[in-house]
């Protein structure tokens, strides 16, 4: 509640900036003292708002990092500490502490693979490269928060770009999306006290990333807390045992599933009732970007491959009635939405998602797909159909 009054408070206040700073110094202030830190620690609180795929997600993380010019990134290490879980990253190791199982994942670093988003991280190589971006609009205001006066630099990207770790700015797989970031900042430091992003692609989607207590001078971690010598009472996490993905040739098991129909007592639909058609299968999870995405794709196959048997099946138990209902009420899909999938997934080695399964008339494995993309499947149905 406290964040929501606050965010209105930001809309309600917001007015043309008398300050003798342009968008351009205000930037050049910003990425100034972001470049100067050397430690920081602050309370991130991360909010993703996704009213399209009925996705909303909240996480509070404790951040300490130490920056140093001699490595990529200028980043030395850091450790995120978050309710369930730390995560502790150097140049040489990356650990993640599982707080409620008391065990752990140990890998080699990988710069590409630390970034948090929207984070003090991505800010440090982003905010050089903004300021030598031509067609870069921007524009500065004041705003008051809590009887406090802060800048807000609102800043256009160009079409297909967006900030991120490590690349500073990266190009989108969607060319035509365009990026909109405002950055709320104390003009006593320069330093953020809100980032929100939004874009041209997804009406009423935003990422708020607040920046709190900020701490220039912390204490400085003990030295085992850097290593798994400090955390002796952790033992590594075991990987479970996954059955490996069907594969072309092989029959694909008996099955028997329930048919999400809103309001309706639920019927069931058995592996028996796909026999003497083609039928191709898509497992998903409601909480999946790439799964949400393949629901056009899905339809797309669906108004062209009439003659085919079309099944979309939810793998993840704990998707509610609810969320199943909000994709059948967004998609109205042509085709059936079979939900408590989880057992058949497993016994078939879907071990991610999406994921896509041709099957011929007799139930045998022809095709297989990890992710969903229209056009590799339009390609293999166009030549392998009569």
């Amino acid at each position: 509640m406290r964040t929501t009054l606050l965010l209105l408070c930001l809309a309600t206040f917001t007015f043309k900036s008398q300050a003798q700073n342009s968008a351009a110094q205000v930037l050049e202030n910003f990425n100034a003292a972001v470049q100067k830190i050397k430690h920081i620690e602050y309370t991130g609180i991360l909010e993703i708002n996704n009213p399209g795929d009925d996705y909303f997600h909240k996480d509070t993380t404790l951040l300490y990092v130490e920056f140093d010019k001699s490595y990529p990134a200028d980043l030395y290490r850091y450790i995120r500490t978050a309710k369930t879980y730390k995560r502790i990253y150097t140049t040489q190791e990356d650990i993640i502490l599982n707080t409620s199982d008391k065990d752990y994942e140990a890998k080699r670093s990988d710069l590409s693979d630390a970034g948090i988003y929207h984070s003090i991280l991505t800010l440090r190589v982003a905010l050089p490269q903004l300021l030598n971006t031509e067609q870069l609009e921007k524009t500065v205001s004041d705003t008051v928060i809590n009887n406090r006066v802060f800048v807000l630099l609102k800043v256009k990207l160009p079409e297909g770009k967006i900030i991120d770790f490590p690349t500073g700015i990266n190009q989108l797989s969607l060319k035509t999306i365009v990026s909109l970031h405002t950055f709320v900042l104390d003009p006593d430091t320069w330093l953020p006290w809100l980032l929100i992003y939004e874009n041209s692609h997804n009406k009423g989607y935003s990422v708020k990333n607040y920046f709190l207590d900020i701490n220039l001078n912390p204490s400085a971690p003990s030295p085992t807390t850097w290593t798994l010598a400090g955390y002796p009472d952790f033992k590594k996490k075991s990987d479970p045992e996954l059955n490996p993905f069907i594969k072309v040739g092989e029959a694909f098991p008996d099955w028997e599933l329930p048919v999400f129909q809103p309001g309706k007592t639920p019927q069931t639909l058995s592996s028996s009732h796909t026999k003497g058609k083609f039928t191709l299968i898509e497992f998903w999870v409601k909480n999946c970007g790439p799964c949400q995405e393949a629901f056009k794709d899905m339809k797309q196959l669906s108004q062209k491959y009439q003659s085919i048997n079309i099944l979309s099946i939810n793998m993840e138990d704990k998707d509610t009635e609810k969320d199943l209902d909000f994709i059948y009420r967004r998609e109205q899909p042509l085709y059936p939405i079979l939900y408590r999938g989880s057992g058949l997934a497993k016994a078939i080695g879907v071990n991610s998602y999406p994921r896509g399964i041709l099957l011929d008339e007799t139930g045998k494995v022809i095709f297989t797909i990890i992710g969903f993309n229209f056009e590799k499947v339009d390609t293999f149905l166009k030549t392998y159909l009569p």
